[in-house]
């Protein structure tokens, strides 16, 4: 497996800028939240600049661990603190 990111797929990012959206829609964006790979508070950064001026809501998945994959699931406090970043930067955010 090789893990790509949003920023690694600037088509896509094109793409939801550029949907239509109804009054009051959304693009949602699926995060999958790995234990010291794209839990930091710099991710979160991240993630609120390159979905800035994009109509959207972020929905945060910690990982839920399971044989073969080597991830982890970031702590409680760590899950908590990356949703904290990104409500700080005005964008809906759940977990």
């Amino acid at each position: 497996n090789n893990y790509l990111g949003l920023a690694d797929n600037p088509e896509l990012i094109a793409a939801a800028r550029a949907f239509p959206l109804a009054h009051n829609r959304r693009v949602t964006f699926e995060y999958v939240l790995l234990a010291d790979v794209n839990d930091s508070d710099d991710d979160a950064r991240r993630l609120v600049k390159l979905v800035k001026g994009i109509p959207s809501k972020i929905n945060v998945i910690p990982w839920n661990p399971f044989a073969g994959p080597q991830f982890r699931r970031p702590s409680t406090e760590r899950i908590f603190g990356f949703q904290d970043r990104i409500r700080e930067a005005g964008l809906p955010v759940y977990i």
